[in-house]
């Protein structure tokens, strides 16, 4: 019994390190949120895709305001993050992707599958 015990407790706690997939959606979105001129005015609709433990690139698209003019904008986008002990460690640059933009378009297609 007292081994049994000892191995829930030990699932527990290495569970309670790993990454949720809201940690990395929502610090996917706000290193987004850092790129626009109005953050609060972001519309996110993310997905993440892992690749080991702690690492995964959030993907999606986001709708915003450029300007205070009204006109909203959508554009895809991905970010690489790294989340250990539930803390960003590390994170790449948000990459927003304009439709016409075939190059940024592959590679978002081949990160976020």
């Amino acid at each position: 019994m007292k081994k049994l015990i000892i191995a829930v407790m030990c699932l527990f706690f290495i569970s309670a390190c790993k990454p949720e997939k809201n940690d990395f959606i929502k610090n996917g979105e706000n290193i987004v949120k850092e790129k626009l001129n109005n953050p609060d005015d972001a519309k996110f609709n993310a997905e993440y895709f892992k690749y080991g433990d702690n690492a995964a690139y959030v993907c999606g698209d986001v709708t915003y305001k450029k300007n205070n003019d009204g006109t909203s904008y959508r554009n895809k986008f991905y970010v690489y993050v790294e989340i250990i002990d539930g803390k960003l460690t590390s994170n790449g640059s948000a990459v927003l992707i304009k439709e016409d933009d075939k190059a940024f378009l592959e590679v978002y297609k081949t990160l976020c599958r």
